[in-house]
C-alpha cells in the first residue's frame, strides 16, 4: 500500500482547479501528449466536405498541404484560422501549433444570395 503524508490529502490551491487531493491523477482518454519537436495541426470544417490529410502532429518545419473536397451539392468557399484564401489547396508551415477551418457552402458561389447585416 502506498504511503501518503498529510499534505497529499490536502486540497490543491484554488488557482489549480477544484479541491481534489494532490495524489489524485486524472486520466483524460481523449488527450495525448504530442512528441517533442512537433506541432499539432487541428483541422475543422464548416459545411459539407472533407479535408485531407486532417488533424495530426507534424515535425517542426514541415509543410503540410491541406486539400478541401466538397461533398455533392456543396462548394469550397474559403479557409479561416491560421490559413487564408479561396483555393481548395493550402500549404501550412508547421512552426507552431495551428488551427485551420475549411468553410464549405451549398451551391455554386454565384447562386448564393447576398445577406446584408446592419447594426443599430
Amino acid at each position: 500500500m502506498a504511503e501518503f503524508s498529510l499534505e497529499d490529502l490536502l486540497p490543491m490551491p484554488p488557482d489549480m482547479g477544484p479541491p481534489l487531493p494532490r495524489f489524485l491523477v486524472i486520466y483524460w482518454p481523449w488527450y495525448e501528449e504530442k512528441p517533442p519537436g512537433t506541432y499539432r495541426l487541428t483541422v475543422f470544417r464548416v459545411g459539407n466536405g472533407t479535408v485531407t490529410p486532417g488533424s495530426g502532429d507534424y515535425e517542426a518545419g514541415t509543410t503540410v498541404t491541406l486539400t478541401a473536397v466538397p461533398d455533392t451539392g456543396a462548394v469550397f468557399d474559403h479557409w479561416s484560422g491560421d490559413a487564408a484564401g479561396t483555393s481548395p489547396t493550402v500549404n501550412i508551415l508547421m512552426d507552431r501549433d495551428k488551427e485551420v477551418t475549411a468553410n464549405f457552402v451549398s451551391g455554386p458561389p454565384e447562386e448564393r444570395e447576398e445577406i446584408e447585416i446592419t447594426w443599430e
